[in-house]
């Protein structure tokens, strides 16, 4: 058979759920050309062997095994060893419903103009998990992260530029052009990667990795729609949700700076007043109350130093 899907999928620390996802992986599909991935990224849970013992008839996977972390920019290590028109990115803590892939891979091939597709996720419980956005622009920081724009949105603007940049009006239940998807289970041409020679910028490895593959995606003429047919069930942020808050509040600021600095470097230096105002508004209020400021510390430190 050959091989029209590169599917990728990483693992940190979810080997159980990466077991599952494989499960329904293989009931799902039986004749669809792919070469999977699967890369273990220096994970602690000691699970993993199990399962690369547990599925070693399966040629077509490929298991991989990291002694460290390197985030979403390990995927670079396969640019060249991938065989696949289209590259499929694929969490482990994910479940198939009725082969999303397959649905994905029919679209993109019945519209040429679109890069990207993504699937329809689900929450465990099956209530609809709205992870699509809208660019990530000054804009969506300001209203949706910074204190002072939190506030100017509640109690001036009613909440309208929250419900703007979450993509609340959304009908999942239509096929719909997006600005942005994430990596649940999301198809894209590989033509595209192709064209940057690299699949995942190493500056944005823990953060913000998605925002930047749609934008690359968008600045060639592409679209990305999400099509509701494909579903997914998603327990998202699993392993994320094992990680120290303090390093990720860290990575979040230094993946969304170099963002910034990469496609808006104007906007790059009015972001930095913001976010130091900011820190040093609740440093002044940490201080005050006399609680721990290390954290607020750091992170000052960090932008002052950028």
């Amino acid at each position: 058979m050959n091989v029209k899907i590169t599917i990728t999928t990483i693992n940190y620390n979810v080997s159980h759920k990466l077991m599952r996802c494989i499960d329904s992986f293989l009931k799902s599909y039986d004749d669809l050309p792919y070469e999977w991935f699967i890369i273990d990224n220096g994970s602690r849970d000691y699970d993993f062997n199990k399962i690369i013992q547990r599925y070693s008839n399966q040629q077509r996977i490929t298991f991989i095994q990291n002694k460290i972390n390197e985030g979403l920019s390990v995927l670079n290590k396969l640019i060249d060893r991938v065989k696949g028109k289209y590259w499929v990115f694929l969490d482990p803590d994910t479940i198939h419903v009725d082969q999303p892939i397959v649905k994905l891979l029919n679209f993109l091939e019945m519209h040429p103009k679109v890069g990207m597709a993504t699937a329809k996720q689900l929450k465990p419980d099956g209530t609809p998990l709205i992870y699509y956005n809208r660019k990530f622009t000054l804009s969506k920081v300001f209203f949706r992260q910074l204190l002072y724009g939190r506030i100017i949105d509640k109690y001036i603007l009613r909440g309208k530029m929250a419900r703007y940049h979450s993509y609340a009006n959304l009908d999942i239940s239509k096929i719909s052009e997006i600005d942005q998807a994430t990596f649940g289970c999301t198809i894209e041409r590989m033509e595209l990667i192709k064209q940057d020679g690299i699949v995942i910028d190493p500056m944005l490895s823990f953060w913000y990795n998605d925002v930047d593959l749609c934008k690359r995606v968008r600045d060639k003429g592409y679209k990305i729609y999400l099509v509701p047919s494909a579903e997914i069930i998603h327990d998202h942020g699993s392993a994320y949700r094992k990680k120290n808050p303090d390093w990720l509040r860290l990575m979040q600021l230094r993946c969304q700076i170099f963002y910034f600095k990469k496609h808006h470097p104007f906007k790059a230096r009015i972001l930095k007043l913001i976010l130091i105002s900011q820190l040093f508004l609740f440093f002044f209020t940490y201080t005050v109350r006399r609680k721990p400021t290390q954290k607020l510390v750091l992170q000052l430190k960090y932008l002052i130093e950028w």
